[in-house]
């Protein structure tokens, strides 16, 4: 789950929940070390690709046929239950998803670096442009939610920050590095966490 990038981190709560397999996950508490094995109880034509919790609820996208789902799924005695379908749409040309996050509406991410926005199921429009990305970067993480006040995308060498809005408004280039692994924000701090190279890096952005 790791590897393939099927894991949510909850940092309020500090629990990681690993996609295991198809139909369970591992949910691990860092404050004391401890982890727990959770069933997922999936519709025939859901596939987990990636996943996101929302108000104590798994979210799961899955993508078929050129179409990509999401899935809601409410917690159980188990783990998390039946699934209720959210999103059905069709992906965008040669793309797959790449990411997704909730803050109340979904941003879904895709490998041609569209990031679309959708409310209570239906696609938003909004001021977000892809052709505003600089050079041939491909996003590849993102970071969203409540606890967020703007959008964090990260690429090999370079995060974005953009308003929940759609508005491109800084774009911070990492030539030290030679690839972004993954990366936290700390906005109260004006601090973005960066690990590469086996090592942890922090800078203050500003914009």
């Amino acid at each position: 789950g790791l590897k393939d990038g099927r894991y949510f981190y909850d940092s309020l709560n500090q629990i990681l929940y690993t996609a295991e397999s198809q139909t369970t996950l591992q949910v691990a508490k860092i404050s004391d070390l401890t982890s727990e094995i959770k069933e997922l109880s999936l519709h025939p034509n859901e596939n987990v690709k990636k996943i996101a919790l929302y108000n104590n609820r798994m979210y799961v996208a899955s993508s078929n046929n050129r179409q990509f789902s999401i899935w809601k799924h409410s917690p159980s005695l188990s783990g998390f239950g039946r699934p209720t379908l959210v999103i059905n749409d069709n992906l965008p040309k040669q793309a797959e998803i790449v990411s997704f996050g909730i803050d109340g509406n979904i941003y879904v991410l895709f490998g041609n670096n569209t990031l679309q926005k959708y409310y209570k199921g239906q696609k938003q429009d909004w001021g977000y442009d892809a052709n505003n990305v600089p050079g041939n970067d491909k996003y590849k993480i993102m970071k969203v939610g409540e606890e967020y006040e703007n959008i964090y995308l990260g690429s090999k060498n370079q995060i974005s920050i953009v308003s929940k809005d759609g508005e491109f408004l800084a774009h911070i280039s990492l030539p030290s590095i030679s690839e972004l692994i993954d990366f936290a924000v700390d906005e109260s701090k004006k601090t973005i966490y960066i690990l590469a190279d086996k090592k942890v890096y922090a800078f203050v952005y500003n914009y």
